[in-house]
C-alpha cells in the first residue's frame, strides 16, 4: 500500500518507515499537518498519524481527513496512549490506535488488518452480494458506500465493516465476541474499545442522516443488533 506517515518525531518516522518498507509498502512521510495536507490529495491508501504534531493537532487533522476522504483508513501511532487519548482518537474517526513504543511486527499486523477491512472482506458467506439492505440502510459493496433511506452516510472503512456484519444479520443479536471475530479476526480488549467507540460514531452519523440512532440497539451484557424494521 501507499502509506503516509505524519509524525514530527524524525526518529520514530524513520523506524516506522523501515518497518513498513520491509513489509512491502510504499512510504511517504510528512513532519506535520500542513505538509500532510498537501500530500493527502494524492494517491494515499492509509495514514499513520501522531496525535501531537509540531504545527497542530493530529486529532484535528484526522477529522479533516474524514471530512475530505471518509473511506481513507487512519491509524493513530502516538506517544499519547492513556484511555482518554485512545477514545478521543477513535471518536475522531481513526480506525485503530497504536501506542508508542511499538514492536514493528505489531504495527505491520495492525496495518494489514486495517487494509483487509478497507479492501472489503468481512469473512461471512455473503461477501459476493453486490449490496446489502436492512432497516433502511443500503451498503454498496462495490463502491463501499452507505445510504440511510437514500441519504448518504459517510463511513470509515472500519465503520463500514461493522455495519456490514450487522446488516448481514438483521434483527439478530450479535455478541461482542462475534463482531470482533468478524471485523478484527481476533478478540482483545483494545478491539472491544474500538468497537464501542465506532458503534457510538455510527449512531451519531445515523442521527445526522435523519435516522433513529437506536436502530443499532445495545443488548446489555451480550452485544448489538440492527433493527430491521
Amino acid at each position: 500500500m501507499r502509506v503516509l506517515i505524519v509524525d514530527g518525531d524524525a526518529e520514530y518516522a524513520a523506524i516506522t518507515t523501515e518497518a513498513l518498507r520491509r513489509d512491502g509498502h510504499d512510504v511517504t512521510t510528512a513532519a506535520g499537518a500542513r505538509p500532510a495536507s498537501r500530500v493527502l490529495g494524492g494517491p494515499i491508501d492509509l495514514v499513520l498519524l501522531e496525535a501531537q504534531l509540531p504545527d497542530g493537532s493530529g486529532l484535528d487533522l484526522c477529522r479533516r481527513i474524514r471530512a475530505r476522504r471518509p473511506a481513507l483508513p487512519v491509524i493513530f501511532v502516538s506517544a499519547r496512549a492513556c484511555i482518554a487519548d485512545v477514545v478521543a482518537g477513535l471518536d475522531g474517526g481513526a480506525d485503530d490506535y497504536v501506542a508508542k513504543p511499538f514492536h514493528p511486527s505489531e504495527l505491520n499486523a495492525r496495518v494489514r488488518a486495517v487494509a483487509r477491512r478497507a479492501a472489503g472482506g468481512s469473512g461471512t458467506a455473503r461477501t459476493a452480494l453486490p449490496g446489502i439492505s436492512a432497516g433502511g440502510l443500503h451498503l454498496d459493496l462495490v463502491n463501499r458506500s452507505v445510504t440511510l433511506n437514500g441519504v448518504n452516510l459517510p463511513c470509515s472503512p472500519l465503520e463500514f465493516q461493522i455495519l456490514r456484519v450487522l446488516a448481514e444479520h438483521p434483527g439478530q443479536v450479535l455478541s461482542h465476541r462475534f463482531l470482533m471475530e468478524q471485523v478484527w479476526r481476533c478478540r482483545d480488549a483494545d478491539d472491544a474499545t474500538l468497537l464501542r467507540a465506532r458503534i457510538g460514531a455510527i449512531r451519531r452519523k445515523i442521527r445526522v442522516a435523519g435516522g433513529d440512532k437506536d436502530m443499532v440497539r445495545t443488548v446489555h451484557g451480550v452485544g448489538y443488533r440492527l433493527l430491521s424494521s
